[in-house]
């Protein structure tokens, strides 16, 4: 059953300017490592598996981080630090018999910049952390710490593998959230809580631990994952038979009211929002019980009652040995899946798990995303079920809100009325639009959703979109500094 409450409205009013920023290609995510010595590079806007192995071995949780030209830095899965020759700088002194329990966090580490520190980054476990700095070792990176990790200045009761971070409103600070599941044994029930912690330039700190009313069951379900959506306003997070989207604040660090909720379903595992944020995807996984494996697509801009509110694009029952793993979007905007063992040490190779699942077109309604089982071959390795847990680096301030309070302008794109002096005219055309502003201006064209369908100079002043079909597109302009958005109208 899919329930769409009355502030569903505020989720769904994503505009084209969002669409036009999730479409900004982030270097710090060009690089992904996975389990089964496996590199893949998406710096030229393809993913390539490279040739050469990268040693690396984990299950659930991984995260890696490039620099700011798209190069690699460092990984990591929460008990080895790697540098970018795969050599390991750090590793977590816990009993071998452990290191399986670690790996298998399912979002267990993430990584941010650290604050003001152009060569520091911030690994963030659950409840944990460490910091790398890259002007160590000649420039292959160093721990910061002794010892590596260090416990968060808290101590917040219960478990979890929920662990996601968006930027806070200011463009500058971090929200941590992690979610908490501890049983109670007066009650004899589960308890849940949000930890709310801020990063800034006084470290990392509980901000607010919020108890929120859940509607679903939270017994066994510290092991699903969250999302965060594109923007940042809401974050989806799967539970065992349901999923619950709740609105966040991301200036004040609020989670507010529930928006979106989804039951009657099983075996929930992984979640990721589209690149406009229109599109849910989750899936149900046979990886800890027996059942199907899914892939769903939610729709949280159509009516509950809709066409494609929710669908499944993909259902298979006689997986085996193997199982559906987490969800990703990728630096070229689609969205990757694992399918990997469930068993571990798993020496087994198949089609399922030498090859990543791809869906080639996540902001298109229903089949029409395009899922391929065997979108990305993996050069002959196998993986598990690990994908690298990211965050979205490009997203800025919240502009003309309380906490917009930076120097030195903003990263977000401004609404075209920002610039008056740039225009483009007609609106409303058959192919042919004039553009008013700097000869030699970029402008790319988008279509409605966010793939990019014409780009190139405006020397000459003239646009030629005859060829492109009728429908309304965005057109982003930037020359220098300065940048607009413009709506038009294809006839």
């Amino acid at each position: 059953m899919v329930t769409t409450l009355n502030c569903a409205k505020i989720l769904a009013s994503f505009t084209f300017v969002f669409m036009v920023c999730s479409a900004t290609a982030q270097p710090e995510h060009f690089n992904w490592v996975l389990d089964g010595d496996i590199l893949i590079d998406f710096s030229t806007g393809v993913p390539d598996v490279k040739e050469e192995p990268l040693e690396f071995s984990t299950i659930e949780a991984a995260a890696s981080i490039s620099d700011s030209l798209g190069n690699l830095l460092f990984y990591t899965n929460g008990v080895e630090v790697y540098n970018r020759l795969g050599e390991v700088i750090s590793e977590m002194e816990i009993p071998i018999g452990d290191t399986s329990f670690y790996k298998s966090y399912s979002q267990g580490v993430l990584i941010l910049p650290e604050y003001g520190q152009e060569n520091k980054y911030r690994i963030v476990g659950i409840g944990r952390y460490a910091i790398v700095d890259m002007s160590m070792n000649g420039g292959l990176g160093g721990m910061a710490n002794v010892p590596n990790w260090q416990p968060f200045d808290s101590d917040v009761p219960g478990w979890s593998e929920r662990n996601v971070a968006v930027r806070h409103g200011n463009g500058r600070d971090w929200w941590i959230i992690q979610m908490r599941a501890s049983f109670n044994l007066a009650t004899e029930s589960w308890d849940s809580s949000f930890v709310l912690y801020l990063n800034n330039n006084n470290g990392v700190y509980v901000e607010e631990i919020f108890q929120l009313d859940l509607r679903a069951a939270t017994s066994a379900s510290t092991f699903r994952q969250m999302a965060i959506s594109p923007t940042g306003s809401s974050i989806a997070i799967v539970f065992p038979t349901s999923i619950s989207i709740y609105q966040f604040d991301r200036c004040g660090g609020l989670i507010g009211s529930e928006i979106i909720y989804v039951d009657s379903l099983s075996n929930l595992h992984s979640c990721e929002f589209s690149p406009s944020g229109r599109y849910l995807y989750f899936n149900s996984s046979s990886a800890f019980y027996i059942g199907d494996n899914i892939l769903y697509q939610l729709d949280l801009e159509a009516d509950q009652f809709g066409k494609f509110a929710l669908n499944k694009i993909y259902i298979r029952s006689n997986y085996g040995t193997f199982a559906n793993g987490q969800l990703q979007m990728g630096p070229d905007h689609k969205i990757y899946m694992t399918v990997g063992c469930k068993i571990l040490n798993c020496d087994i190779f198949s089609a399922l798990n030498m090859n990543l699942s791809v869906i080639n077109y996540p902001d298109l309604p229903g089949l029409s995303c395009d899922f391929d089982t065997l979108g990305l071959y993996l050069g002959g390795r196998r993986t598990m079920l690990a994908l690298p847990n990211t965050v979205n680096y490009a997203l800025g301030p919240l502009e003309g809100s309380e906490c917009d309070t930076l120097d030195g302008g903003s990263t977000a794109i401004p609404e075209a009325s920002t610039l008056p002096q740039w225009q483009i005219t007609p609106t409303v055309s058959a192919g042919w639009y004039s553009f008013n502003g700097p000869d030699h201006a970029i402008l790319i064209v988008y279509d409605v959703w966010g793939r990019t369908v014409w780009q190139g100079s405006a020397t000459g002043q003239r646009i030629d979109l005859s060829t492109l079909p009728t429908g309304l597109y965005l057109v982003h302009a930037q020359w220098e500094q300065k940048q607009a958005t413009f709506r038009i109208v294809k006839q």
